[in-house]
């Protein structure tokens, strides 16, 4: 579920739910160009932030915390488009993706065995990690440019 869909829901946002949802991990060397041009949120994680060091309570900070999260869905979905157009301009080897989903899943494990049941932030991130690696594995293999 979209995190901004929360508040439609009755429910509380967290910050931690915008933890939980981390943003695609960017090519290494392609950093700067992905990122070109795409709103990356900083002045409204700036008030959410402001809000929260103020308030003390993300109840109170329910307006910051949805514009913060609506505006990160879209840089991640700008980000991921952006991603798999990188990977083709720069042909990425699906072979390169695939060992470093290899190497991703290994340490999820790792991580999933040191943590027991308890699912912590590094699992979360590993998990999303993963999932975002797999998808541009799919779209460079079918030649496809969605992420769904």
């Amino acid at each position: 579920m979209a995190l901004s869909g929360r508040a439609e829901e009755g429910r509380t946002l967290m910050a931690v739910d915008l933890a939980l949802q981390p943003a695609p991990a960017l090519p290494k060397d392609g950093g700067a160009e992905v990122t070109a041009a795409i709103d990356l949120c900083a002045e409204q994680l700036q008030l959410m932030i402001q809000c929260l060091l103020e308030r003390e309570a993300d109840e109170f900070c329910q307006e910051s915390l949805l514009l913060f999260a609506a505006c990160k869905e879209r840089r991640d979905n700008a980000l991921r488009t952006r991603i798999l157009g990188y990977d083709r301009r720069h042909g990425v080897q699906v072979s390169t993706l695939e060992r470093e989903s290899q190497e991703v899943a290994q340490a999820l494990d790792r991580e999933k065995q040191r943590q027991g049941e308890r699912e912590t932030l590094g699992v979360v991130h590993l998990t999303s990690r993963l999932q975002d690696l797999r998808a541009r594995i799919k779209a460079l293999t079918n030649g496809t440019e969605s992420t769904d």
